[in-house]
């Protein structure tokens, strides 16, 4: 008789910039599949470098969107108004954002596997009263969540992480406002951060 995998406990997420390598650039999939409705695709690009960090996303209200932490402090840059606002917010309050639902998951989960995804060793957690699963990087430089699936009665949805590049070159332009950048001085926090929809 096969014995039974015994829960480890509950996962808690602590999603910080220790989470990542000194640095580091990956892509962050989300689609939302509803049964009765059109599938919704969102796509992220984070880049990392030190304490410099930069999401690039696509909003349907404003179109191009960034964030940029860099060493002037954090702003919200919209491309198309040429203006950004500076922000009170850090690298963290990204990532908790952008893995708000992996979080959540993960905080009454218990460990069933490992599996490898993306390149990335993972520890994989299940949540028994929703059947949702977090695949949780624990390779060096990567102990974030690297996939999510969510199902329920209204449909599916997953989160990936793909196209990890880990303690590469990154040039520190990418970090930087394009010169010409109206900023405009705020009190905005991470609220306004995308996934919060």
């Amino acid at each position: 008789m096969q014995k039974a995998l015994q829960p480890t406990g509950k996962k808690k997420s602590s999603l910080s910039r220790s989470s990542l390598a000194k640095t580091a650039q990956f892509t962050v999939t989300m689609v939302m599949a509803p049964k009765d409705g059109p599938k919704d695709t969102q796509v992220f690009q984070i880049t990392v470098s030190g304490v410099k960090g930069r999401l690039d996303y696509k909003d349907k209200a404003l179109g191009e969107v960034r964030y940029v932490v860099n060493e002037k402090g954090a702003f919200f840059f919209i491309p198309a108004n040429k203006a950004a606002q500076k922000m009170n917010l850090k690298i963290e309050d990204g990532l908790s954002t952008v893995f708000a639902q992996a979080s959540e998951v993960l905080a009454g989960a218990q460990k069933t596997g490992k599996a490898t995804v993306a390149g990335i060793a993972c520890d994989v957690y299940k949540n028994p009263r929703t059947g949702s699963v977090v695949y949780l990087g624990t390779t060096p430089g990567f102990t974030l969540p690297v996939k999510l699936e969510i199902r329920n009665a209204g449909g599916m949805q997953t989160m990936l992480a793909s196209q990890i590049k880990l303690n590469g070159s990154i040039p520190e332009a990418l970090f930087a406002l394009p010169a010409g950048t109206q900023i405009i001085e705020g009190q905005g926090g991470p609220a306004g951060l995308p996934g919060s929809r």
